[in-house]
C-alpha cells in the first residue's frame, strides 16, 4: 500500500505505520493481505461490474467492502460503501 487518503487528508501513517501493507489476488477468487501491526487478512473477491470490487473477509461483515477501482500505472481505490467511502487508497503494482 503506497498512500492512505481520507476526507482529502494523507493518513497513510495510520493504517500503514510500517509502509510494509500488501495485497495479493489470487486467480481462484481469494485474497490474502498482510502488514504488521494488524496481521493477516483473508477472504474472497468478486468484480462486480467493470471497476467495482467487493471483498467479502474472513474477519467478518464488518470487515466486508466495496471499492471502485482504476488500474493505471498504480491501482487507485475509492471507497464505495459504508466506512470505505471516506478513503483513497493507491498501491503501487508488482509483476
Amino acid at each position: 500500500m503506497h498512500q492512505v487518503i481520507q476526507q482529502g487528508k494523507d493518513v497513510s501513517a495510520e493504517p500503514n505505520p510500517n509502509t510494509d501493507r500488501w495485497i495479493e489476488f489470487r486467480a481462484d477468487g481469494t485474497f490474502h493481505s498482510d502488514d504488521r501491526p494488524y496481521g493477516p487478512n483473508s477472504g474472497r473477491y468478486t468484480l462486480e461490474a467493470l471497476g467495482i470490487l467487493f471483498l467479502d473477509s474472513d474477519a467478518g461483515e464488518h470487515d466486508d467492502s466495496r471499492w471502485m477501482y482504476v488500474i493505471e500505472e498504480d491501482i487507485t481505490w475509492q471507497g464505495g460503501s459504508d466506512w470505505a467511502e471516506a478513503f483513497v487508497i493507491i498501491h503501487h503494482c508488482t509483476p
